[in-house]
């Protein structure tokens, strides 16, 4: 297994590490944005928790992409929109992060022209559901690209993830 799989795989595990678990633990499941692949999220203490993703795109260029935020949530400022009696909890989340992407994954040298690198600045909507472990969410991410050249630009993604308790 080259490199370039082995260091993305290696960040994602360190999602699950120890800290100390609200809410919901440790969730896993999918993300689909510029790339589609695994979203996984461990939960801190106060309103805290650690979002990664590791995606991928087939085809002839063979993308891998992995990025790791630090989240933050509110429930307070979107409280009011929840009908009474919800079966879900709704909060918005921002954060800041890192990401990485390699191009050619059939390259040598990860570190080459191919590898992007940059700062993320995900908000989103997270919608937990109180009688299931399930959570769905959607985000825009304003990036800043700072290799191979710098360059702002505005990512997306949704997804799911199923929490183990």
């Amino acid at each position: 297994m080259s490199r370039s799989i082995v260091l993305p795989l290696l960040a994602l595990l360190m999602l699950a590490g120890s800290a100390q678990a609200e809410q919901r633990g440790f969730g896993a499941g999918v993300i689909v944005g510029e790339t589609a692949g695994l979203s996984a999220k461990k939960w801190l203490s106060g309103g805290g928790a650690v979002d990664g993703a590791l995606s991928w795109s087939g085809g002839g260029d063979q993308t891998v992409q992995v990025h790791i935020d630090y989240l933050r949530h509110n429930y307070k400022l979107l409280r009011e929109l929840a009908p009474k009696g919800a079966r879900t909890r709704l909060s918005l989340y921002y954060g800041i992060g890192g990401r990485a992407k390699v191009d050619d994954i059939s390259s040598d040298n990860i570190f080459s022209d191919q590898t992007d690198l940059g700062i993320r600045f995900p908000v989103g909507i997270n919608f937990l559901f109180k009688d299931a472990p399930l959570g769905i969410f959607a985000e825009l991410v304003p990036t800043l690209d700072l290799r191979p050249e710098t360059a702002f630009r505005w990512r997306s993604a949704f997804g799911v993830r199923y929490y183990f308790r």
